[in-house]
């Protein structure tokens, strides 16, 4: 039997808050590859920041600890927080990435997480509803937690499960 993977590894090249231009890795859905490539070199030529993009495996599969760290992620085979029942996260499927969760930390019944970033759209690297970049990503047909009332999720991107 043959097993093929859905998921790639993206290596990107992204902005940082240091002012240089660092290598990163994004693990996703096959189906993303194009519009993510896309997306980040949009990001890049327009110099947003991003802090820091590896594997979450790097965080031993701890959500937590990726965004504590303020790392850009995509694929992490968890449930959708606070769900009942327990439903799988699109980031299981690699069909959704976070983008600096310690600029935009999501709000979930009134909590915040990563415990003690707040948001703040005027820090650079945060993430608002109506910018360039939430349009870029809505262009290429992703949802974004920025629009979403509960939770509150502004590094979230996400696609439908593709046909």
């Amino acid at each position: 039997a043959v097993i093929r993977s859905e998921l790639v590894v993206l290596c990107l090249t992204y902005f940082s808050f240091d002012g240089a231009t660092h290598l990163g890795q994004l693990v996703v859905h096959h189906s993303l590859s194009a519009p993510l490539r896309e997306i980040f070199a949009e990001l890049l030529s327009r110099r947003f920041p991003i802090h820091s993009m590896v594997p979450i495996v790097a965080f031993g599969w701890d959500d937590e600890r990726s965004m504590a760290a303020n790392n850009t992620s995509g694929v992490n085979y968890r449930f959708i927080a606070g769900s009942e029942p327990k439903r799988l996260s699109r980031h299981a499927l690699g069909l959704a990435i976070d983008i600096n969760p310690w600029q935009n930390p999501c709000r979930l019944r009134n909590q915040w997480s990563p415990a003690g970033a707040r948001y703040d759209p005027e820090t650079p690297g945060t993430i608002v509803a109506d910018s360039w970049l939430t349009d870029l990503f809505r262009s290429h047909g992703f949802d974004c937690g920025v629009d979403w009332q509960e939770p509150f999720d502004p590094q979230h991107f996400e696609r439908p499960l593709p046909l």
